[in-house]
């Protein structure tokens, strides 16, 4: 096996879950992987490993894009029913998005394009996620905030013990100074976490929504779902949390939090 090979890890019982070899350390014989649609950085050991025919993952990429096409057409139907009398009198909400992963900023950034969607988009490594999140804020001012990139649960017999996790204490302190920056959950709506991460820590440092309170795996698309819930619902409505993750690849499961109230106004009625 070599770098830049797509592969699967037999112990995750070949639950389609597409790895990328990122590096090699040959001394060791450790193998490092970077999911290709979940958002998880991992190491393993070349016997755990089993490369993906191209056909076959072509075929599983076409059948994912496939059904996110669908998800998309259908939540663009549904929002221009519901503003169909505005047309391009609403004022949706204004998204940052900060995330580690330069491949996934650019897989939200194509899909924050195809759903039509106001979003500034930021690549900063997890370690350096809290010394520029303020800086961050105050350039883009926006209302919606996304902080992101790679987790994993390093020890699962200690779940409340931030060290088990591999990034979630740098998405706290992100949380924590963008709360300094703005204390309100209405004016500044946070989703926050990547896979497996400290889900209560996240939510007690002030985010909004954050993954993960099953410890599961997060489709690197899951946040921006929400983001656009949130987005385009009025300012006259409550969102609950069923209501926002219901386009999201991995439900409850992977995010949840608290009900937050929509961020977009409509204007003059179009007659």
């Amino acid at each position: 096996m070599e770098i830049g090979d797509i592969v699967v890890k037999k112990s995750f019982y070949y639950d389609n879950i597409l790895f990328r070899i990122e590096d090699i350390d040959y001394k060791t014989g450790i193998y490092f992987l970077c999911g290709i649609d979940y958002r998880l950085r991992i190491t393993s050991r070349e016997s755990d490993l089993e490369n993906v025919k191209l056909f076959k993952m072509l075929e599983f990429k076409r059948l994912f894009k496939k059904g996110l096409e669908h998800k998309i057409k259908n939540i663009l139907k549904a929002r221009n029913e519901k503003y169909e009398k505005y047309t391009d009198n609403i004022f949706s909400g204004k998204i940052l998005h900060i995330d580690s992963d330069i491949e996934y900023l650019n897989l939200c950034k194509t899909y924050y394009k195809k759903l039509n969607i106001n979003a500034d988009c930021e690549k900063v490594s997890e370690l350096e996620q809290a010394d520029y999140i303020q800086i961050l804020l105050q350039k883009y001012r926006p209302d919606i905030l996304v902080i992101t990139g790679h987790d994993s649960l390093k020890n699962k017999d200690d779940l409340l013990n931030i060290e088990s996790y591999k990034s979630s204490k740098y998405f706290i302190e992100t949380i924590r100074k963008a709360r300094l920056y703005n204390p309100s959950k209405d004016s500044l709506i946070i989703i926050a976490g990547a896979c497996q991460s400290y889900y209560e820590a996240l939510i007690d440092a002030g985010a909004n929504i954050a993954s993960s309170p099953k410890r599961i795996l997060i489709h690197a698309l899951d946040p921006l779902f929400i983001a656009e819930k949130i987005a385009f619902s009025g300012i006259d409505e409550i969102l609950s949390i069923e209501t926002m993750v219901e386009n999201t690849i991995t439900g409850l499961d992977g995010m949840s939090g608290y009900e937050v109230r929509g961020l977009c106004r409509k204007g003059e009625l179009n007659l």
